[in-house]
């Protein structure tokens, strides 16, 4: 199903360039301020609830996760690709968004207890049942958010996360928490926070949002929506059998311990890879193959330039950084940090081609790749529940999927777009020549202090390392990146330095 090229023109190019600064540029701000405040909430909430609070929810979640690629039929992507659209045409797709997630919340309840019974947590039928709600209150952001994605307005998509965040997890879940109602504190934060988000969404997209009956108008939205629905259904289990088996094997506590220490890393950097990657969508649906190429190098420079070092300090101060943001208990999660962090970097790399092979229409591809990525996993969680393995066994199965998935797509995209293994190897190659100053000092710090000391002492000297480092002749991918794409230009305090000099002067 793939999608041809169109010719590139310079107006189209400074059109699609233009539009993708600006949407990297206020998505990166404000989501500098949602991981402020999921980091602030998972420091609050992992010391008011238990392990086993988190396994229960984790549990709700994989059930959620398992259906939620079916929610909206595919058509939050299809709207985006999507070479022209009606207002009918959307009236039918938001239609057609809300009918499938009044579908799936009753798919949900049906389906609730036999799930959660196959990981032998009954705890969790409770949790998923309230949960199931999440889909038809989703719904009704899906259209909206879309249209805003297809006309490049990040900054009210990102406004709309961000408040919304605060106002469900900050506002809500860390009170309900401190009140004592353990999982369900998570499952009042998720519902208040969708709702919320749903509703910002609606107003600050504008219309049409009245739903339609769809029509054979719809099929071609269909068509690809339902192959983006199948490939995230492979995508799903791929991702998340390890965590399942986990819960199945080691019971709750431990899936607690498992799902803290991918949510402490994976869960910031998976916002900063959507940042670029929802940013990259559109100009990658819309563009020709030298901007899809250009958009690969910048996007993985960039990516790979703030991941690469960040998670290298983590896995280097991983017991400093647990204990002193989720608490002396989750020692396991700091043992298995390390190489939960290695598999979070190639997870998040691996959005940047995805994203890319998704755009152009490689929907194929990227199936045949998911299907390898969920043979290596299935075979690897197999070995490690027959010889009985811990923790880190499955962190390693997790590991060896995403190097395999990441290993695939970079394959497609030499093949597809002409992307050299000189610029990756740029691209890594930078940001690890960035990571090893700080990664070192760190290493040193740890050795001679720990707890709260080394991890004060890590924050306050490794960042001004990382920063002396990036102006070297090492790091010029990344200068370069941001350089061609003007990103420094729009921060506000640049905007602003006239102002600043005159204040001063």
């Amino acid at each position: 199903m793939t999608r041809p090229s169109r010719p590139e023109t310079g107006a189209t190019a400074r059109s699609l360039t233009s539009h993708t600064i600006s949407s990297v540029s206020w998505l990166g701000l404000l989501q500098v301020a949602t991981i402020a405040m999921q980091l602030c909430f998972l420091a609050s909430v992992s010391r008011l609830l238990d392990p086993a609070s988190f396994g229960t929810f984790a549990i709700a979640g994989i059930v959620l996760r398992l259906v939620s690629y079916l929610a909206d039929l595919g058509l939050g992507a299809a709207l985006v690709q999507a070479p022209r659209l009606t207002p009918l045409m959307i009236r039918q797709a938001h239609g057609a968004c809300i009918a499938a997630g009044l579908a799936l919340t009753g798919v949900v309840l049906a389906i609730a207890k036999p799930l959660a019974s196959l990981t032998h947590q009954k705890g969790a039928v409770g949790v998923t049942a309230a949960l199931a709600c999440v889909f038809v209150l989703d719904a009704f952001g899906t259209t909206p958010s879309s249209m805003l994605r297809r006309r490049h307005d990040f900054r009210r998509i990102a406004l709309a996360e961000g408040v919304s965040y605060a106002v469900g997890f900050l506002a809500v879940g860390i009170p309900c928490a401190a009140l004592g109602l353990g999982a369900y504190s998570l499952v009042a934060a998720s519902l208040v926070q969708t709702t919320t988000r749903s509703v910002l969404l609606l107003t600050l997209a504008g219309g049409p949002h009245v739903p339609a009956l769809p029509t054979k108008d719809m099929a071609g939205l269909l068509r690809f929506g339902t192959a983006v629905s199948g490939i995230g259904f492979l995508e799903f289990w791929s991702s998340n059998l390890d965590s399942a088996m986990v819960g199945r094997v080691g019971g709750a506590t431990q899936l607690g311990e498992y799902n803290r220490a991918s949510s402490l890393v994976g869960l910031p950097l998976q916002y900063l890879g959507q940042t670029i990657t929802r940013a990259l969508l559109p100009a990658f649906a819309r563009g020709s193959v030298l901007q899809v190429r250009r958009g690969l190098d910048y996007g993985l420079s960039l990516l790979s330039a703030a991941c690469i070092p960040v998670l290298a300090l983590a896995s280097v101060a991983a017991h400093p950084l647990v204990t002193t943001v989720l608490g002396p208990r989750w020692r396991t999660a700091a043992d298995i940090l390390p190489i939960v962090c290695v598999a979070v970097l190639f997870n998040t790399l691996t959005q940047v081609p995805a994203v890319a092979c998704e755009g152009q229409g490689l929907l194929r591809q990227k199936a045949s790749i998911q299907m390898v990525h969920m043979s290596i996993v299935i075979g690897g969680l197999a070995i490690a529940v027959a010889i009985k393995a811990g923790l880190f066994a499955f962190a390693l199965v997790w590991l060896s999927g995403e190097v395999v998935r990441h290993v695939g797509y970079l394959a497609l995209i030499r093949a597809r777009f002409g992307v050299t293994l000189r610029s990756l190897g740029q691209s890594y190659g930078s940001a690890c020549a960035i990571a090893v100053p700080a990664a070192t000092a760190a290493i040193a710090v740890c050795h001679v202090l720990s707890g709260v000391a080394a991890l004060a002492v890590v924050v306050i000297v490794c960042p001004l390392l990382l920063l002396g480092t990036v102006a070297t002749r090492p790091a010029w991918p990344v200068r370069r990146a941001t350089r061609q794409l003007h990103l420094t230009d729009r921060l506000p305090l640049r905007q602003a330095r006239p102002l600043i000099e005159r204040l001063v002067a």
